[in-house]
């Protein structure tokens, strides 16, 4: 210790040091040993921010932030790097604050569910560190659908309809959306992770079979892989359908506002469509779902007339009838005759058997008949649409009425036909009657024995006819039975 007046025998010349520097300075007198400690504090930067902040409630999905002020009370330059955790970031996160200067510091809080956060800022920097408390709560605003479930009319396929629904904001902060495939961020990840994996495998089979030495295919495969996985990545996940779609994708809602989203509706085949499309919005913790339904609608075809009638056929007659094929749709109807398989379908014939139907066009169909069966039948014909789900039937029918001939006797001839015309064509069978029988004399053969045009002089219905009665008879192909004959009664006058 100097004495009073004295000055010291030592001096400092550290200057700005950068380290701490401590030593000792020992005195010896005669009767005793004194130590006196020396230490040297280097220039520092002291870094100061408040120790907690709390952003209290905010909306989910959405970004607030608050500014904090980082002081540097130090007498040295501070090198910094300030870290944090999910859902809080900072805006610097790294930088150079002078002696005795100070910079503003951003803290953001975007919760992505709702509930109460927690977290903490670590700012590091050249001579130490210093800690702040993050907490916050996140909480669902005003924000919804309009209508949560859209249907839309009967569409015709290959054409499109198209409706309206709204995403309503009644908040006060700017909102935004994108709709989504998937209903949650889990299940989004979930699927990423899945066609990661098959677009590795798929493309590693394909590599393999490529020449060229190990590490080369090793090293292409590792650089394929890190672009799949992070095209992947990168993917949003928007709505994607088939069938539906909506417009805009994604944008934003100003503060107690609203956005109108089209949809569409463009189907590809005749059948219903369902489907759903996830609203991710900011301010509400649950991705918000839209059901989309929708029926597609094939060609409208149909017949002039749903059953055809033919009344009384007889075998081995040509006959042909017209119905109309109607298009009542908005698009083009291909069409195509389906072949029956029956026995009386077989009979049938359709022109033309196929074509197509312009939207309200009508088509003509020329149908032949020639009837090789005895008996009454319904049959069914169908003609395929296009795009149609069912075919479009129609319903033939006919009725067989056999005929009974009268009696041939002359007596009961004179009294319930005094006067007889007849002009037709009837079928003979062998339970009709004439006098004597089919092999009467008179009749100048039997059935059998009279080939196609031979005649009968008619002399067993007596000499009172005017004129003689000419039957041509023809024997019946099929379909009779033995001794049935057809038998064309010319037109006579019998009195």
């Amino acid at each position: 210790m100097p004495l009073k007046g004295s000055r010291p025998l030592f001096s400092s010349a550290m200057g700005m040091a950068l380290n701490d520097y401590s030593h000792e300075l020992v005195c010896i007198t005669k009767t005793e040993r004194i130590v006196v400690p020396i230490r040297a504090i280097a220039a520092r930067a002291i870094l100061t921010i408040p120790d907690q902040l709390n952003f209290s409630e905010c909306p989910v999905k959405s970004s607030t932030k608050k500014t904090l002020l980082l002081r540097n009370t130090g007498n040295l330059e501070a090198h910094y790097y300030i870290s944090t955790q999910s859902p809080f970031s900072v805006v610097p996160a790294m930088g150079a604050l002078g002696a005795g200067d100070s910079v503003q510091v951003t803290v953001g809080f975007h919760p992505l569910t709702t509930g109460a956060h927690f977290g903490s800022m670590v700012v590091c920097y050249n001579t130490g560190e210093i800690h702040t408390n993050l907490q916050g709560e996140a909480v669902d605003v005003s924000i919804g659908l309009r209508t949560y479930s859209v249907e839309l009319k009967k569409t015709f396929i290959t054409t499109s309809s198209h409706t309206a629904m709204f995403i309503e904001n009644r908040s006060n902060i700017r909102a935004q959306f994108q709709w989504k495939t998937f209903p949650s961020e889990e299940d989004e990840n979930e699927e990423k992770r899945r066609l990661a994996c098959v677009d590795n495998t798929t493309g590693e089979r394909r590599r393999a079979k490529k020449k060229g030495s190990c590490e080369d295919r090793r090293a292409i495969l590792k650089s394929s892989v890190r672009e799949k996985m992070m095209m992947v990545k990168e993917d949003p996940m928007l709505f994607s359908n088939d069938a539906f779609s909506l417009e805009p994708l994604e944008g934003e809602i100003g503060p107690n506002s609203s956005v109108q989203i089209k949809v569409t509706f463009k189907p590809l085949k005749a059948r219903e469509y369902r489907s759903v499309a996830y609203c991710n919005i900011s301010g509400r913790g649950s991705r918000l779902p839209l059901h989309l339904r929708g029926e597609g609608q094939g060609p409208v075809v149909e017949f002039s007339r749903q059953m055809l009638k033919l009344g009384n056929i007889f075998v081995n007659t040509s006959h042909v009838y017209e119905v109309k094929l109607m298009n009542r749709g908005a698009i083009d109807a291909p069409f195509t005759y389906i072949p029956s398989a029956t026995t009386v379908g077989r009979c049938f014939k359709f022109a033309p058997e196929e074509g197509v139907i312009a939207a309200g066009g009508i088509q003509t169909i020329h149908i032949s008949f020639n009837a090789t069966v005895l008996g009454s039948f319904e049959e069914q014909f169908q003609f395929r649409v296009a795009a149609s789900p069912t075919p479009v039937i129609l319903t033939v029918c006919c009725l067989w009425d056999i005929p009974h001939l009268p009696h041939f006797g002359v007596e009961q001839r004179k009294k319930e036909f005094p006067e007889l015309f007849i002009s037709a064509l009837i079928l003979a069978l062998p339970q009709c009657r004439v006098p004597g029988g089919w092999n009467d004399s008179s009749l100048q053969g039997s059935p059998s024995a009279l080939g196609h045009g031979r005649q009968w002089d008619g002399s067993a219905l007596g000499s009172s006819c005017s004129g003689l009665s000419q039957l041509n008879t023809q024997q019946s192909s099929q379909g009779f039975g033995d001794g049935a004959a057809w038998v064309i009664l010319q037109q006579q006058q019998c009195f």
